[in-house]
């Protein structure tokens, strides 16, 4: 399973031009320093076994975890305010009280320490919010 990328726009530029923003070193955000390489694999040669594209190196891909963690850092970078991820959107790629957990414990606890001043009174308020069966209408 992987994270919120994009396929089509991902492999194949689709629509015209677009592209995916990626987490890492060098990317958008990077939580390396906190997570290394937890939740992310490398699936080139997967990729290159179906078809897709040939192996030219690796491709990696974050888990669901993985991708939340990036996408929760990314928000938060962007503002100082606790409305970072709702966890109704959170509940779409976790389906048990189980995933949440490890989320929360593996993945987002440990990146508190990536964050300073106003941002971490924002992910300290958000944290709590990250909850399993919140739905809203």
């Amino acid at each position: 399973m992987t994270g919120d990328w994009r396929f089509e726009v991902s492999f194949f530029g689709y629509p015209a031009r677009s592209y995916a923003r990626l987490a890492g070193r060098n990317g958008l955000v990077d939580t390396t320093l906190t997570l290394g390489s937890r939740g992310v694999r490398d699936m080139g040669h997967q990729i290159a076994n179906r078809g897709i594209k040939p192996y030219d190196g690796p491709v990696w891909v974050a888990n669901h975890y993985r991708a939340i963690a990036d996408m929760a850092m990314s928000m938060l970078q962007g503002r100082c305010s606790a409305e970072v991820l709702p966890a109704c959107q959170i509940n779409d790629w976790m389906w048990t009280q189980e995933d949440i957990d490890v989320l929360v414990e593996d993945y987002l606890k440990p990146l508190r320490g990536q964050t300073r001043g106003p941002r971490r009174e924002a992910f300290d308020q958000w944290l709590p919010t990250v909850v399993y069966g919140v739905m809203y209408d």
